[in-house]
């Protein structure tokens, strides 16, 4: 429901339906605090249509397209990615997941393909390689071989050959 100053608007304004045009009618006609904020309203109503919209000058739109014309043009970043660099992380991907593959399947059992497997480690070696210590010397493998791989790269971008 609008409120009392949205249907004198409307009503001033001459965009309310027929019954809010009567609602309005009645209260201003059975209310007087309405009423008297209806000829408040219906004054500022009549100032505002007789006031004149100001204009900006005519050279205004002139001076300020010659301020966008002395901006300077935004560059386009054309930074790209090598494609060497790209292959290069989706062949170490591509040939980590092939590793692990291999190894699961040379070393699964014919009928156990699907159940819970584990390799026969030594008793030595599984007290050594707990799953924390193996997944830190993965990683520092992993870091190991980026940082060569990006080693090679920069040296073949300089010009250089690799190192």
């Amino acid at each position: 429901m609008k409120s009392h100053d949205e249907l004198i608007w409307a009503y001033l304004d001459k965009q309310c339906t027929e019954a809010e045009e009567i609602a309005v009618r009645s209260l201003i006609e059975n209310d007087p605090g309405f009423g008297r904020l209806f000829s408040e309203l219906q004054m500022l109503h009549r100032e505002l249509a007789d006031m004149e919209t100001e204009s900006p000058s005519m050279s205004f739109t002139r001076n300020v397209m010659e301020g966008v014309k002395l901006e300077p043009v935004p560059v386009t970043l054309k930074t790209r990615v090598s494609r060497a660099i790209v292959y290069g992380i989706a062949a170490f991907f591509a040939l980590s997941i092939f590793s692990i593959f291999a190894y699961a399947v040379i070393h699964a059992e014919p009928g156990d393909m699907l159940s819970n497997w584990k390799p026969n480690l030594s008793v030595e070696t599984e007290r050594l390689m707990s799953p924390g210590l193996l997944k830190v010397m993965i990683g520092l493998d992993v870091l190991l071989a980026l940082i060569g791989l990006d080693r090679i790269l920069r040296h073949k971008k300089a010009g250089n050959g690799p190192a």
